[in-house]
C-alpha cells in the first residue's frame, strides 16, 4: 500500500488533476461573462417623528408633508468582464422602494466611473394590483435607469430621499446574458472564494494520503471510497473554519470609506 502511495505515477496523476482543475477554474474566469450587481451603500432614516408626537408634529419637505423619510444611496456596477450595451436591456434597471413608498424630488447621480459616464434616471409610478384589477397610481415609488452602455468595471451611484420605504430597496431589470442582478461582492470576497476553492483542491491529496496511511481498510474498494469521502468531509470542515476566521477578521477591520474597490 505504501509503495502505491509513493509511486511516482500516482503522485503525478494527483498533481495533474490539481493543475487541470485550477486551469479550468481560471479558464472559466477568463471567458466573457456579463454581470450586473448592486450595493446598498446606506438606507437610513433622516426624518421621523416619534409615535407619541405624530398628532402634534408635522414634517414638510419643500412645503409638502412627509413621513418616515429615508436617505438611500445605491451603487450599480458591471462586475463582469464583458460590456453591457443598450441593446442588451429587455427591461431597464429599476430601483423599487416598496408598495407604499414615495420617491421625493429630486434623485441624484452622486458618483460615476468613468466621470463622463452618461447616466439618466427618472421617477416612475408603477401600476399596482388590487383584487385582481390593475390600478394606476401617480405616486413615484421607484426609479428607472435609462438603458446605457456600461463597460466592465464601470459603475454609478444613485441617491434619493424616500418617504415610507420598505426595509431595503429592490433592484430589478432583465438583461441579455445576466441571470439576475445580485448583491455586489467585493474583490476581497471573490479572492477569498477563489483561494478557498484552490485550497480545497490542494487538500484533497494530502487528506487522501493521510487516511490511507493511518486508517487503512482491508477491502481496497471500500478503502478508496471511504478515503475519498472522509477526505472530502475533512476538507469541508477545514474550509469552514478558514472561512469563519476570514469573516471574523473582516468584521474587525475598519470599514472602507468607499463601498466599491
Amino acid at each position: 500500500m505504501m509503495n502505491s502511495l509513493s509511486d511516482p505515477k500516482v503522485i503525478l496523476a494527483a498533481l495533474s488533476l490539481i493543475v487541470a482543475v485550477i486551469a479550468l477554474f481560471y479558464a472559466h474566469k477568463r471567458n466573457p461573462r456579463k454581470s450586473l450587481s448592486y450595493l446598498v451603500h446606506y438606507h437610513l432614516s433622516v426624518l421621523n417623528v416619534h409615535s407619541e408626537l405624530k398628532d402634534r408634529v408635522q414634517i414638510t419637505l419643500d412645503g409638502k408633508p412627509v413621513e418616515e423619510v429615508y436617505l438611500s444611496e445605491i451603487y450599480i456596477v458591471n462586475d463582469g468582464n464583458a460590456p453591457i450595451t443598450q441593446a442588451d436591456y429587455e427591461m431597464p434597471v429599476s430601483i423599487n422602494f416598496g408598495d407604499v413608498a414615495e420617491v421625493l424630488p429630486t434623485p441624484q447621480i452622486t458618483e460615476r466611473k468613468p466621470e463622463d459616464l452618461q447616466v439618466s434616471i427618472k421617477l416612475d409610478a408603477p401600476d399596482y394590483v388590487h383584487e385582481g384589477v390593475h390600478l394606476e397610481t401617480k405616486i413615484p415609488r421607484r426609479l428607472i435607469v435609462t438603458p446605457m452602455l456600461l463597460n466592465a468595471g464601470e459603475h454609478f451611484a444613485v441617491k434619493a430621499l424616500v418617504s415610507k420605504p420598505s426595509k431595503e430597496p429592490k433592484i430589478g431589470g432583465r438583461i441579455v446574458g445576466v441571470r439576475e442582478i445580485a448583491k455586489y461582492r467585493s474583490k476581497e470576497q471573490r479572492r477569498n472564494q477563489a483561494a478557498l476553492i484552490i485550497l480545497f483542491i490542494v487538500l484533497i491529496v494530502p487528506s487522501y494520503i493521510f487516511k490511507k496511511k493511518f486508517f487503512p481498510s482491508a477491502d481496497p474498494v471500500d478503502d478508496t471510497f471511504g478515503t475519498l469521502v472522509l477526505s472530502f468531509i475533512a476538507d469541508v470542515i477545514i474550509l469552514a473554519v478558514v472561512n469563519m476566521s476570514l469573516d471574523f477578521i473582516r468584521s474587525r477591520r475598519k470599514k472602507r470609506k468607499h463601498p466599491l474597490d
